[in-house]
């Protein structure tokens, strides 16, 4: 459940930071099994520009991201199922490279009429397919940084969501509010503390 709650903290962050117009709602539930979601509004694929494209692959990236952040390793559950995480930004990246005008390959389209298709036709295009899989890792990156920075307010919207199965997007609201207070207290607690000291550096490292 931990790592369920994870997972879609996460997607929220993400959310927050790359699709801000677009408050999500977090569920967590066990009908038969396990399970955890994030829902939110996302664009429709003919209004989406090259940068929508990129917000949406951080987004879809962050859940595998925070399991990575928080416990040292993440787990399959971003993959799987044509609905799943993976699939999804898989299938984006390569509309974005192969049919939407939006990627390295510019004006160049190519039919893709499900998701067997567009593989194959990855497989006949080495350098379409070396695009996307530059373009979900550069995704990744910034996924892993985002949580990173913010692992404050993950681990608050993990905690919540865990308690209470559902969180609204005033929810949600209310907690990112707390976390960049907690956050902004701390900075200015490590300034007055360097002005007090300055010469200690953080960096220091002492050698014998």
């Amino acid at each position: 459940m931990q790592r369920i709650a994870a997972h879609e903290a996460g997607h929220a962050l993400a959310i927050i930071h790359r699709r801000p117009d677009a408050p999500p709602t977090l569920t967590l539930g066990t009908q038969g099994h396990l399970s955890g979601a994030t829902l939110y509004n996302s664009p429709r694929p003919s209004a989406l520009t090259y940068g929508d494209v990129d917000d949406l692959l951080v987004v879809f990236l962050a859940g595998r991201t925070a399991e990575e952040v928080v416990f040292g390793q993440f787990s399959a559950g971003a993959g799987g199922s044509v609905e799943s995480d993976l699939a999804q930004a898989t299938q984006l990246a390569i509309r974005a490279e192969l049919s939407l005008g939006l990627g390295s390959t510019g004006l160049l389209w190519s039919e893709i009429a499900d998701p067997d298709r567009g593989h194959a036709s990855l497989v006949l295009r080495p350098a379409h397919d070396a695009a996307v899989r530059a373009r979900l890792e550069r995704a990744y990156d910034e996924a892993k940084k985002l949580i990173t920075s913010n692992r404050v307010a993950v681990d608050m919207f993990a905690k919540a969501l865990l308690e209470r199965s559902v969180l609204l997007p005033a929810d949600i609201a209310n907690l990112w509010r707390s976390a960049e207070s907690i956050r902004t207290s701390c900075e200015v607690g490590e300034g007055q503390s360097h002005k007090q000291n300055p010469k200690v550096s953080k960096n220091y490292i002492r050698k014998n």
